[in-house]
Order: C-alpha cells, then sequence, then structure tokens
C-alpha cells in the first residue's frame, strides 16, 4: 500500500466514483472544478492518494481557500483501518504547514462530536442557509 501526493489530473478519473455531490454540485461539476485547479494553480490544490496495488482505496482533497486548507473532498474504503485516512490528511497537512496556512476548514451535515473523536478536528462555527 502506498499514500502520497500527486499532481497529475488524470487521477481525478480514479476518484470520480468516489466523489461526494451535494444538491449545489454534480460528481461532473466538482471533477471539473479540481481539473481546472489541478491545471490552473497546481500549487493551490493538494491531492492525497492512498492506492493498494491498482486500487485506489482513498483520497484526500484540499485547496486553497485564503488562508486556510478548505478540505473538499475526502474518501476511504471502509475495509481499510482510518490510520490510512489519516496518512492522507497529514499529507494535506504538512502540505498547509509549507504554505503558512492557519489551518484545515471543512463543511459536513454528520456529527461534529463524531468527527472530531475520529479525525482529530474540533468544531468552528455553524454555516447557517436560507432558501430563496
Amino acid at each position: 500500500m502506498e499514500i502520497f501526493r500527486t499532481q497529475r489530473p488524470e487521477i481525478l478519473r480514479w476518484v470520480l466514483p468516489h466523489i461526494v455531490a451535494d444538491e449545489e454540485s454534480t460528481q461532473e461539476a466538482i471533477i471539473e472544478f479540481l481539473l481546472t485547479l489541478m491545471i490552473s494553480k497546481p500549487e493551490d490544490i493538494c491531492v492525497a492518494i492512498a492506492i493498494d496495488g491498482e486500487e485506489l482505496i482513498g483520497y484526500t482533497i484540499g485547496w486553497i481557500v485564503r488562508n486556510h486548507v478548505w478540505l473538499g473532498q475526502s474518501y476511504l474504503d471502509s475495509a481499510y483501518d482510518r490510520e490510512v485516512g489519516l496518512e492522507a490528511i497529514d499529507i494535506v497537512k504538512d502540505w498547509g504547514r509549507e504554505k503558512n496556512l492557519i489551518d484545515i476548514r471543512f463543511e459536513t451535515k454528520r456529527s461534529a462530536k463524531a468527527l472530531s473523536r475520529a479525525w482529530g478536528f474540533e468544531e468552528y462555527s455553524s454555516i447557517m442557509r436560507m432558501e430563496l
């Protein structure tokens, strides 16, 4: 098993089936955003992938938003230990430190307490919304 950072845009084809879409963006739109960022500003995005042989088993993707790393996508095959995911996050953390960024942030609809226990994040703020 290997966990490493890649700057190869073609890796996104491997990632596509695991991209988490939401009510605002499709998988294809997210991949297009990531691909554009990887090509136009490769220094502003970090893609850490975990492979076992020829199989993608996980990834973590972060990019720069102001002076923070925005953790936009992350996936880990449930057959693998969460330590694999933590190593991928560490790659993104190291990259963020090299860029002199402040922290890693992300939005989730999952339990903040569960994410805190499992991954070491702390709840920072709430995002409020109002439909138009």
